[in-house]
Order: structure tokens, then C-alpha cells, then sequence
């Protein structure tokens, strides 16, 4: 299997609404932890589904993303952040969830602020309406780090 195919059994499997699929999910995930495949994060999204019948399974996907290489990197937040764009409408839960734990990864903020302010116009307003909605639903959770973001791009 090369990393295009696994990707493949990734999207074709997402749902994982029969045991094959399921198998196929996770079959696929654990070749792509063994490889070297940041350059295929936009491709990898659209694996994420918000009517997937296995969150878990899920969860699996979202912590092999954030596992590339390392998460103060630079190019792994260029290849999320146009990723995102991929996510709408068939995901927009699980994009929710991936900015809510890059906000909360306090020492990678700054870098990804700066890369976000690099980012293209369109991906960067995609970035920014998810983190103003997710400020919105939650009490205090993103606060601080949300508004770090909107001042930084408001700004740019």
C-alpha cells in the first residue's frame, strides 16, 4: 500500500458504518502513522465526517494529524490551515475540533498566528470564522487564545 491508496481506504471507509469499513479505516491509519505523509494533510481531511459512526475511530485520525512530525512546525501549520477549506460542509465538527486543540496548545499559538497571518485570504477567514464560533459556544475555553487570533488578524 503507498500513502495515496491508505488515504483512499481513509475517505471511501469514513463513515465505518459496516466492520470492513471500519478495518479499512484503521488498517489505513496504521500504515499512515509508519510513513511520512504531512504533505497529504489537505488530503487527509477529507476523511473527517461529521456522520461517521465511530467517533473513536475518529479521534484516531485527529491524533495522527496533530502526530506530523511536530506541532511547532511551521509547515505542518501551512498544510492545516489549507486543509480546512476541505472540511466544509461534511465536516465542519471535526474542524471545529482540530482549531480547539490547536488553541489550546499554548506554546504553538504563536506560531501558528504567524502562519496564519501568511496563510491565503480564503483560508484565513475560514480559520477565523471557526475560531469565532467556537469562542461564541464556549464560556471561557478558547477565550484567551481566540482573541489572540482575531486581534492578530484584524491586524493584518
Amino acid at each position: 500500500m503507498d500513502i495515496k491508496t491508505a488515504i483512499g481506504k481513509l475517505i471511501t471507509s469514513r463513515l465505518m458504518k459496516t466492520k470492513q469499513e471500519f478495518r479499512n479505516f484503521e488498517m489505513a491509519i496504521g500504515f499512515l502513522k509508519e510513513n511520512d505523509f504531512k504533505s497529504f494533510i489537505p488530503e487527509n481531511v477529507c476523511a473527517f465526517d461529521d456522520k461517521t459512526e465511530e467517533f473513536e475511530a475518529m479521534y484516531d485520525l485527529v491524533h495522527l494529524i496533530e502526530k506530523v512530525d511536530n506541532i511547532d512546525d511551521k509547515e505542518y501549520f501551512n498544510h492545516i490551515i489549507k486543509s480546512f477549506k476541505y472540511m466544509i460542509p461534511n465536516a465542519e465538527e471535526w474542524a471545529e475540533i482540530l482549531i480547539g486543540r490547536i488553541l489550546k496548545y499554548k506554546s504553538g499559538l504563536k506560531l501558528f498566528i504567524s502562519t496564519l497571518n501568511h496563510a491565503e485570504k480564503n483560508d484565513q477567514e475560514i480559520v477565523i470564522s471557526f475560531v469565532e464560533k467556537l469562542k461564541s459556544d464556549s464560556s471561557y475555553q478558547y477565550k484567551e487564545a481566540a482573541d489572540l487570533i482575531l486581534k492578530s488578524s484584524s491586524n493584518n
